[in-house]
C-alpha cells in the first residue's frame, strides 16, 4: 500500500525497497566475490605435501617435498608425474595471482 502512495505522491521515484536492493546487491556481489576468491586462495594455505616443513611431514614421506628436492634428501623426484604436479601447481598460482591483481597492480609489479 505504502507503495502505491509514494507512486502517486512521486511517480518515477524507486521504492524504498527497490533503493535497498539497488543499494545492498553490490554489496552481496562483493561478498559473493570474496567467497569465491577466498575458495581459490584457500588450496595454498594448507599444508601440502610439496610445502610441508621438515617437521609437518611424516618419516619417510615419498610425495614430491620442495624442501626435501632443494636440499637432497629426495633424489627420485625426476618423474614425469612429478613434473605436472609441479607445472599444474605452478600454473594454479599464476592464474590465482593473476586475477588477483588488477590493471594497475600489474603494472606496479612489472614496474618493480
Amino acid at each position: 500500500m505504502s507503495d502505491r502512495l509514494s507512486e502517486r505522491l512521486a511517480p518515477g521515484l524507486l521504492s524504498i525497497t527497490e533503493a535497498a536492493q539497488r543499494f545492498i546487491e553490490p554489496m552481496l556481489e562483493a561478498q559473493r566475490a570474496f567467497r569465491v576468491r577466498a575458495a581459490l586462495l584457500s588450496p595454498l594455505a594448507q599444508i601440502l605435501p610439496i610445502s610441508a616443513s621438515q617437521r609437518e611431514r611424516q618419516d619417510g614421506t615419498t610425495a614430491l617435498n620442495r624442501h626435501m628436492v632443494l636440499h637432497g634428501e629426495s633424489l627420485d623426484y625426476g618423474t614425469k608425474a612429478n613434473s605436472l604436479k609441479a607445472i599444474s601447481l605452478i600454473n594454479y598460482v599464476t592464474q590465482i595471482l593473476g586475477n588477483e591483481l588488477s590493471g594497475n597492480d600489474r603494472k606496479e609489479v612489472a614496474d618493480s
